[in-house]
């Protein structure tokens, strides 16, 4: 350990200034960053020399880049981290927000120390409605970051079994904790945030019947970067007249829920609600539609239907032309629907893919992450009705076409040009 901790000295003394320009030169001009971090939770950010380092790392970055802020995520906040806050502009707090809204250390600090800005740079998925009302109820609270914006490889079941981890986990081996997951497409947790971000917004989720995956009867207590158990899915064959809880995430003012158009009411949902609505709905198929109302006016839509087999693939990608320098990505999604365009959440076939000419296909996945299929084979299996292909250019121009075939189904291609 000792010969470890020298070797880093050595490395951080001798790179740490061209770390710190390389990091900046890289995203100046970037307009989406606001602030330049020093570090995440750093060990003994008590002790003096920490603080030392803090500072100098700090005031090297004002002086590389006047117009923005210095911050740091600091875990386990307590006054003994007054001198390194104050090598900061703005203070990082990791789960700052405690278990209810008059239990968290951001009143406490600020009466403390009231010229302190502090930002939540880590935040547990469970707590959104939380975090966000304390951002809106403190001026001195500025934001907040959930851990995480887009789920990754590793720290693999956090989202689901949490900690204490085991090895009879596996086949995990995706975090499942993102906003995101790992092919880009929003969790319900990202929609919940939606609500609390943005004005009439809405979105229709169901409780499974049977939980998605096994769970972890010992899962701490403080391991939180799960969400509920939630799915866009209004397929339950065998599961007729049997109730099924409905969750409604909105900002509107008030939402109604329909089944096959009988309407089952309308509820609040607010801040007082916390921007949700529940109902128990005895499952029949067809159509789950709610409807968000601000005032008497109908703002927002969000519809889940009854699919059937999947008769047809379908296929698109977030773009259809892309530079020819060997480089640039286009992400092509695949969807099993039926005849009438409804994608089957039910569906897991396998999807095969050929390419032709001037590009590569250099990832697949479908976001389960339980699944131990190759992530470049030329194949996979969906997951959800749905799976990706990730295609790149090679160092000329011209025409890529990407093929999709599964058993039973009609061939699907597109074409995308590579300039």
């Amino acid at each position: 350990m000792v010969k470890m901790q020298m070797t880093i000295t050595c490395f951080f003394d001798k790179w740490w200034q061209k770390d710190v320009e390389s990091m900046i030169r890289c995203d100046i001009n970037h307009p989406s960053v606001i602030m330049w971090s020093i570090g995440n939770e750093i060990p003994n950010a008590n002790k003096p020399e920490v603080v030392k380092t803090a500072q100098m790392l700090a005031d090297y970055i004002r002086k590389s880049d006047p117009g923005r802020q210095v911050t740091s995520a600091v875990n386990s906040m307590n006054p003994d981290k007054d001198a390194y806050f104050a090598a900061l502009d703005v203070a990082g707090y990791n789960y700052g927000t405690g278990d209810n809204q008059n239990n968290n250390i951001f009143d406490k600090d600020h009466i403390h120390i009231p010229s302190r800005i502090i930002v939540q740079t880590e935040s547990y998925p469970l707590d959104a409605f939380k975090c966000w009302m304390d951002v809106k109820d403190h001026d001195f609270l500025i934001g907040d970051f959930v851990w995480t914006a887009f789920d990754y490889i590793g720290e693999a079941s956090i989202g689901w079994r949490g900690y204490p981890q085991k090895q009879n986990f596996y086949p995990w081996n995706l975090a499942y904790c993102g906003d995101l997951d790992i092919c880009g497409w929003k969790r319900p947790q990202s929609y919940f945030r939606d609500a609390l971000w943005k004005s009439n917004q809405l979105s229709l989720f169901v409780k499974p019947l049977k939980p998605s995956f096994k769970e972890n009867p010992d899962r701490a207590s403080w391991s939180k970067w799960h969400w509920l158990d939630a799915v866009a899915d209004w397929n339950w064959k065998g599961y007729e007249n049997k109730p099924i809880e409905v969750s409604v995430y909105s900002s509107c003012e008030e939402v109604e829920l329909f089944l096959n158009n009988k309407s089952l009411g309308k509820k609040k949902t607010d801040r007082s609600t916390g921007f949700k609505a529940l109902w128990d709905v005895p499952y029949q198929k067809g159509e789950l539609k709610t409807i968000g109302y601000t005032g008497s006016k109908q703002v927002n839509t969000a519809i889940l239907r009854t699919a059937a087999n999947p008769s047809q693939i379908k296929i698109s990608a977030d773009r259809n032309e892309i530079n020819s320098d060997g480089q640039d990505l286009s992400y092509v999604t695949i969807e099993l629907i039926d005849a009438t365009g409804n994608r089957n959440p039910k569906a897991e076939d396998l999807i095969k893919f050929k390419i032709e000419e001037a590009g590569t296909i250099v990832g697949v996945g479908n976001a389960n992450p339980m699944s131990t299929e190759s992530n470049q084979l030329p194949e996979r299996k969906t997951w959800q009705g749905r799976c990706m292909v990730i295609i790149k250019s090679e160092n000329k121009p011209g025409k890529i076409t990407l093929q999709a075939s599964s058993s039973g189904l009609k061939p699907v291609s597109i074409i995308i040009i590579s300039k």
